[in-house]
């Protein structure tokens, strides 16, 4: 009976040296990351700090680097560490203040400045807390979150193609730029979408730019999908004495919202913070799939609904509901309703935050609901028809609308009536 319980002992001896050798293991291999941002040239020639460098040539950047692209059609592409881009169009001259990146994501510091022609960002990562990415030009701040933005300074426009910027004078006053609401540097105001399509707009810089992110977001999924595919043997060795190491398994390999949140009841508050940044890290490799993309997009809200779960922090919480209506805006927009239903369940079980947000100012409360949303939601939500003033007749009805309504009422009545109770109020 002795000798067993010695060989159990030296069983569990065994197991923790084991699990240490794996913690040492990841995290020698987390510190051999490269973290740095580089630039490379698509065609013609650029400089770096004054020296010139020619195509086929990538070269890490620093603090306080200067980039020009010299000669006609000359396009040169940064990409931050953190998975974002940024291009720029030929005679753009830029000045690179910050490009930190912590080695785990949960913090980007990515600021430059636009000294002349123009440039396109798209950013990927969720930005949050105290990270950043920030442009400027002409003495004023853009500061971005989940966004794509062209900037021009020889036409003298932002063009804001998905999402948000808050642009951010000297004096402090800021102007919030949404999508395809151009906005003049010349003269400081908005302009008519019609007006910037038919003469300010550079049509040929915005589609080589829609084509290359075609093609690099194509390369994100790729890249994802295939991380999905490998399972590492040290962490599901540690998955076995783990719980921390259960909830990041099943975030990457399952679906189960239900286990994540009956095995992190079990944390303190003092380690949720832990854990979340944990998931976060995780997170933003996963942060740019949009909602066109049904499984993708579903991994993408369970994590969400994980970290809205761990955090304690009011303004992380903010943030990630900020994200989460510009999601419901596109899946309203896009008329996505099979991919609705997650989303509003993450408003509907955290709709006391929304409180603390002007929802008007994230998504237009005239477009975010269309048409046969306005006539599903018909008999039950006067307050919505009242505060949207929608106008529409029972006759208007169809059976199609008849049979979403039987599908989606529920759903429905939880998320938009929370979301515009809380805008009524």
């Amino acid at each position: 009976m002795k000798k067993s319980k010695n060989k159990f002992i030296i069983w569990i001896i065994l197991l923790v040296l084991l699990t240490l050798v794996v913690q040492l293991y990841i995290s020698y291999f987390s510190n051999k990351i490269d973290t740095d941002s580089y630039i490379s040239l698509v065609e013609w020639k650029w400089t770096l700090n004054e020296v010139l460098l020619s195509l086929g040539s990538r070269e890490a950047l620093e603090s306080w680097d200067k980039v020009r692209t010299i000669w006609e059609n000359s396009l040169a592409v940064i990409e931050w560490w953190d998975g974002s881009i940024t291009r720029l169009a030929w005679d753009s001259k830029i000045s690179i203040w910050e490009a930190n990146v912590s080695k785990d994501y949960t913090k980007i510091n990515i600021s430059f400045d636009l000294i002349s022609w123009k440039s396109w960002s798209n950013v990927v990562s969720f930005l949050w807390k105290d990270s950043y990415f920030k442009q400027s030009f002409d003495n004023v701040e853009a500061w971005v979150r989940w966004t794509i933005f062209d900037v021009d300074l020889d036409n003298q426009y932002i063009h804001v193609v998905d999402h948000q910027v808050t642009l951010t004078e000297q004096d402090g006053t800021e102007t919030i730029i949404s999508e395809d609401e151009p906005f003049s540097l010349e003269t400081f105001s908005f302009i008519s979408f019609t007006e910037f399509v038919q003469s300010v707009r550079d049509t040929a810089w915005q589609d080589i730019n829609k084509s290359f992110d075609q093609q690099f977001i194509i390369g994100l999924k790729d890249a994802l999908e295939d991380n999905f595919k490998q399972n590492n043997p040290f962490t599901v060795f540690l998955e076995i004495f783990s719980k921390k190491y259960k909830i990041l398994s099943e975030l990457e390999n399952g679906w189960s919202y239900e286990k994540i949140e009956k095995w992190s009841s079990s944390f303190s508050n003092e380690k949720k913070p832990e854990l979340y940044e944990e998931v976060l890290s995780d997170y933003q490799s996963i942060n740019f799939v949009d909602t066109d993309d049904t499984e993708l997009y579903n991994k993408k809200t369970l994590y969400k609904r994980t970290m809205l779960l761990l955090s304690q922090d009011t303004e992380e919480k903010e943030m990630l509901m900020r994200s989460t209506l510009l999601d419901l805006e596109e899946l309203v927009k896009s008329k996505n309703f099979d991919n609705i239903w997650d989303t509003l369940s993450i408003i509907t079980e955290h709709k006391d935050i929304l409180k603390n947000i002007d929802i008007k100012e994230i998504i237009s409360t005239e477009d975010i609901i269309p048409e046969s949303l306005k006539n599903l939601l018909w008999d039950n939500f006067d307050d919505i028809k009242s505060l949207l003033n929608i106008n529409i007749k029972a006759t208007d009805l169809t059976p199609d609308i008849w049979s979403l309504k039987e599908k989606a009422e529920e759903k429905i009545a939880d998320g938009l009536d929370g979301i515009l109770n809380i805008i009524n109020n």
